[in-house]
């Protein structure tokens, strides 16, 4: 058996998730239209967009943005997702609660607008604080996908397929899971160097847009099949029956 699941295992194809570039895309109108909404002015905003369990990282950004808010007091922080209860709370403990706004879910149409809205997303997720992830993995590569498709730079954790995807300072900027102050710093070093982080969105946009669209996943799925049923042909399987009773 053990030769067997070594067959198996060399045969493995990882595929990665994808993203629809007619939906999540750079949109001017959707950023000014939240914008006002929430009436954000000329802050830099700090964007996060899904659910607000811990493994997500929820308490490295609010310890984050008191740094973050020391050094760069206009900052504003954009939350956007359900159950977010714990996370707000947590913020008015720390005392930056003023800096946080808790937009709670929005519809699937909407994501991208505030998203647009911003001018740095994060996803500092952390495996070790789930016994899911910790065993499976994190699944942050949609999320990812849709920030970056809207040409904004990403502040992401080394660990799991984000460290294949995330090239640190090249397509976004990595830090270690669990690391509020890397965070932090993140934060302020896309800030204070504008050039950068708009360096960071393009490369990051082109690679989405080049590499990962959902068509093109579906292309991949499509050749890794035909590799499959290429594979079992020169090994003397049948690729097709027939009936012959």
């Amino acid at each position: 058996m053990s030769g067997i699941g070594q067959e198996f295992r060399e045969k493995t194809h990882i595929l990665d998730a994808g993203v629809n570039p007619e939906v999540f895309k750079p949109d001017p109108e959707g950023r000014s239209t939240v914008r006002k909404k929430y009436q954000l002015g000329d802050s830099p905003v700090v964007c996060y967009v899904g659910t607000f369990q811990k493994w997500h990282g929820m308490d490295d950004i609010v310890r984050a943005g008191r740094t973050v808010l020391d050094a760069i007091p206009q900052v504003k922080f954009l939350m956007v997702g359900p159950r977010y209860e714990a996370t707000k709370r947590q913020a008015e403990e720390l005392g930056v609660s003023s800096a946080f706004i808790f937009v709670g879910p929005v519809p699937y149409a909407s994501v991208a607008d505030y998203i647009n809205a911003a001018d740095i997303m994060v996803s500092p997720a952390n495996p070790s604080m789930s016994e899911w992830t910790r065993k499976h993995g994190l699944p942050e590569q949609f999320k990812i996908f849709e920030y970056m498709a809207c040409r904004k730079p990403v502040i992401v954790t080394a660990a799991g397929p984000m460290q294949r995807i995330v090239k640190d300072g090249e397509t976004g900027l990595t830090i270690p899971p669990g690391d509020h102050g890397a965070l932090a710093n993140a934060i302020c070093k896309l800030i204070r160097d504008p050039n950068l982080a708009g360096d960071l969105a393009d490369k990051g946009y082109s690679m989405v847009v080049e590499k990962f669209t959902w068509s093109m996943h579906a292309q991949e799925i499509y050749q890794t099949i035909l590799s499959a049923m290429g594979g079992l042909s020169s090994a003397g399987q049948p690729t097709s029956r027939t009936n012959t009773s």
